[in-house]
């Protein structure tokens, strides 16, 4: 198991094949890694190729790469959540998070949720997508009908 790195020598640690070999087991032992190879694409890619939800723990700087982006979400939709913003709006990525889960949905960027071509595209593999924009109003729309409802009291 990945999270054995937390009990071996701090020598062994900072070894990239070891270290390797934890992430291939367990991608969220990436938070155990030694920050000199926090930074090394390679163990990156494989700790978000074994579990998506390891992009949490990749530097911010390094959540930019759209490969490394692209891989998280291809495991695991949900992993959308960790990715910036700019990439949470690129068709490609979210068409591969919402089509891992729909629960993605969430973290899809509100230009592409608002895009009729990307909801039509969406749609074709996962026709309740549909229905799943509709179901929960937009925050602002939520925010505003609240407050409107509490004027009323």
């Amino acid at each position: 198991d990945g999270r054995a790195l937390l009990s071996v020598s701090p020598f062994l640690r900072s070894s990239k094949e070891v270290v390797r070999i934890a992430m291939a087991q367990c991608g969220l032992a990436l938070v155990h890694t030694p920050p000199e190879l926090l930074h090394d694409p390679e163990i990156i890619e494989v700790a978000v190729g074994q579990d998506g939800m390891a992009l949490m723990y990749v530097p911010p700087e390094l959540r930019l790469n759209r490969r490394l982006v692209q891989a998280a979400v291809a495991q695991n939709g949900l992993a959308l959540q960790y990715a910036p913003y700019e990439l949470r709006g690129d068709s490609e990525i979210a068409l591969a998070a919402v089509g891992q889960t729909l629960e993605a949905l969430e973290h899809v960027a509100m230009e592409l949720k608002l895009d009729e071509d990307f909801v039509a595209f969406a749609k074709a593999p996962n026709p309740e997508i549909e229905s799943a924009l509709k179901a929960k109003p937009a925050p602002l729309a939520r925010k505003w009908t609240v407050a409107k409802v509490r004027r009323h009291l």
